[in-house]
């Protein structure tokens, strides 16, 4: 949950402290401001809308959305396991100062991720279910007459 807030809010903000082993918020609010990371230039904030808008616009496409949703949830997850897992080797100030300070060079390529794959099913065609192979319909790749394309010769 730590570095979920922490892609889309400031830092300074999105701010835990483990003195004594127990979780305490000790963020500080600094305005609107605070709820814009500058280190992820607000990409977050551009996919979540993004796919809002891609789930209301193309509701054919929901099923694809909930994919994508939970590989980003999914990477997250298995972040943050690795994270938790210091624990066991150092104490909690220095795992929290560590996600603070070195998870974002792990955590912005999926942000850029999920903003390539919202971008291209929001632009993307849908392919219609006539246009699958296996239907009555032609495919649309092969010429639709029985005739071979140009310069090739066919052995009777």
């Amino acid at each position: 949950m730590i570095l979920l807030a922490r892609l889309f809010v400031k830092p300074e903000f999105a701010n835990w402290s483990g003195e004594t082993g127990r979780l305490h918020w000790i963020g500080r609010w600094d305005g609107l401001s605070s709820l814009y990371n500058h280190t992820t230039f607000g990409l977050a904030w551009l996919c979540l809308l993004l796919t809002v808008a891609l789930w209301f616009a193309f509701p054919a496409r929901r099923r694809g959305i909930v994919w994508m949703l939970a590989m980003v949830v999914g990477a997250l997850a298995a972040f943050s396991l690795v994270f938790a897992s210091f624990f066991n080797v150092t104490n909690l100030i220095i795992v929290l100062g560590y996600t603070a300070d070195h998870a974002g060079r792990y955590i912005f390529p999926v942000l850029l991720a999920w903003f390539a794959t919202t971008l291209t099913m929001f632009f993307s065609d849908q392919l219609s279910i006539g246009s699958t192979p296996g239907s009555t319909a032609s495919d649309p790749r092969t010429p639709a007459s029985g005739d071979p394309p140009a310069g090739v010769t066919v052995d009777p």
